[in-house]
């Protein structure tokens, strides 16, 4: 008995001790500013579980947003900006006035990620200044990638570390500071139209658009944002380009199951499905209307910004006519009280938990406009996907997920009953699309850690690590003709140049002096 006390004694005074010291490492936490000052919701969305772990570990959370969120933690602050500054000078939401050319000409993408966010920005930023006054102090500043680094003077305010985080593909102006390579053979622009890099004249746009991107935000866009900084944060202001270069990690939203794999540099984690958190229980209406289909439901979602009941009575209705014949029942998000001329097995509803009713095993398809977060949600559950992509990166995501075929695409303008009746019944009958879902599915599940186990520890990692700086790959200090090899190339080119004219001459002269040669015996 003796030894059984002793025994229970110890492994008590153990577990105590890991308490104990458990306590003691949440509380010395870090003081985090989280910045997002995006006016889509899904990038706040994107990393929101992020923010709320690391405050229940123990950190000291300040997460500046244009939306609140619900969590509460003492050790976590939501300081919530105005979001009657937000401007809208392009209307995704009402599908009568849904313009694809938009998407073609660089000129206005730039000026719609560029120009018009960088005053709204301005107006952001200086709400921000008057909330984060010197009373703060911060040792680690994590914001988005995307353009939003007007916001990194903070980070000269404070004299944080910086981590950044990308709610979707690394852009091309993204990629330097972390050494990621941006080889445009088969790299493509993550907001292109097209669906593959196939022919000549795709390869040929893509460099275009890259170099669009990239020599615009360099060239343009960063000078107008360090004219704003200067204004706003003082004059002893650094360049908004030597706190890029202070970037100690990325945290990315993407993953090599749904998208192209592509080389990385140690700085850059991938992280997508951070957002998806346990599954709740669905609303009992809807709930009751999925378990009731013998067959299965088809869930139609265009997401939170593009409205399905803008859409045209011509491509309502033959969106209609085809659930009209399906054994299936159809649960659609609809923004209005009701729909004409609705089929009997289909159900409208203004909101749904797209992630819950997803994750419903029940579900046999989804019709999206794909967008990363339903993309990410559809492929972590297995569900075959009807994209039909708007904007931004959905075309990419869409195309990818077509040609591993676990999608088809179709274009929204070009809509038909004879085109979604081909696409719906092709996607819920042909079992080879569910059969490559489920092992796409598998190969996104198939981490050595959950996605939010892995942003949590690589961002505790540089804090550990007081900024990381191994991590960082050389060729972010090289200039660029370095990094592409063009002083090499060039002086070797040189050098064979050189040793072909010193070729020519000496054959010239040799063939000269044989010509004198002979010149001179034919003279005797």
């Amino acid at each position: 008995l003796n030894t059984v006390f002793a025994i229970v004694c110890g492994e008590t005074m153990k577990i105590l001790w890991f308490v104990i010291l458990t306590c003691i490492s949440c509380i010395v936490g870090e003081k985090i500013l989280a910045i997002f000052p995006s006016a889509s919701k899904s990038h706040l969305y994107s990393f929101e579980p992020l923010f709320t772990t690391l405050a229940t570990r123990g950190h000291q959370v300040v997460l500046v947003s244009l939306y609140p969120l619900s969590y509460k933690n003492k050790n976590f602050t939501n300081i919530v900006i105005n979001t009657g500054i937000l401007k809208k000078r392009y209307d995704y939401s009402n599908l009568t006035n849904y313009d694809p050319s938009i998407q073609y000409d660089n000129s206005i993408v730039a000026n719609i990620i560029f120009r018009d966010m960088a005053e709204i920005d301005e107006l952001v930023l200086e709400l921000m200044l008057q909330k984060l006054n010197d009373k703060y102090e911060f040792d680690l500043m994590m914001t988005e990638i995307f353009n939003t680094d007007l916001f990194l003077g903070f980070a000269h305010k404070f004299q944080t570390q910086i981590i950044l985080l990308s709610s979707s593909s690394i852009e091309p102006w993204g990629t330097y500071r972390f050494g990621v390579p941006e080889n445009p053979s088969f790299i493509q622009y993550a907001n292109s139209y097209q669906k593959n890099l196939v022919s000549f004249l795709d390869r040929l746009r893509n460099v275009y658009d890259i170099l669009y991107f990239k020599l615009y935000y360099e060239q343009i866009h960063i000078k107008t944002l360090n004219q704003v900084a200067k204004k706003l944060f003082g004059e002893d202001m650094p360049p908004l380009e030597e706190l890029i270069e202070q970037s100690r990690l990325l945290l990315v939203n993407t993953h090599s199951s749904f998208k192209p794999v592509r080389p990385l540099s140690p700085q850059v984690i991938e992280v997508a499905g951070l957002h998806l958190k346990a599954l709740k229980p669905v609303p009992k209406d809807i709930e009751d209307f999925i378990n009731a289909s013998e067959h299965g439901v088809v869930l139609f979602s265009f997401g939170s910004i593009v409205q399905s009941s803008t859409m045209s009575e011509s491509t309502r209705r033959a969106f209609c006519d085809v659930f009209s014949q399906l054994p299936q029942r159809v649960l659609w998000k609809w923004e209005e009280d009701e729909m004409p001329e609705k089929p009997e097995n289909v159900k409208i509803v203004k909101w749904l938990p797209q992630r819950d009713v997803l994750g419903h095993p029940n579900i046999k398809l989804f019709i999206s406009h794909g967008g990363l977060l339903g993309t990410i949600e559809a492929v972590h559950n297995a569900v075959p996907i009807l994209g039909i992509p708007f904007f931004g990166d959905q075309m990419q995501n869409i195309a990818y997920l077509a040609q591993i075929g676990v999608a088809i695409q179709l274009d929204f303008v070009n809509i038909t009953k004879e085109s979604v009746s081909y696409a719906v019944k092709t996607l819920l009958n042909d079992k080879s699309f569910k059969e490559r879902a489920v092992k796409v599915s598998e190969i996104y599940h198939d981490r050595p850690q959950s996605p939010l186990d892995t942003a949590v520890y690589w961002t505790e990692y540089v804090i550990r690590h007081k900024g990381a700086h191994h991590l960082r790959t050389a060729a972010v200090d090289l200039p660029w003709y370095q990094y592409l090899l063009l002083d090499v190339i060039f002086v070797l080119l040189l050098c064979c140049i050189t040793v072909v004219v010193i070729i020519f001459y000496v054959v010239k002269l040799i063939y000269k002096t044989l010509c004198e040669t002979k010149q001179k015996q034919k003279i005797h």
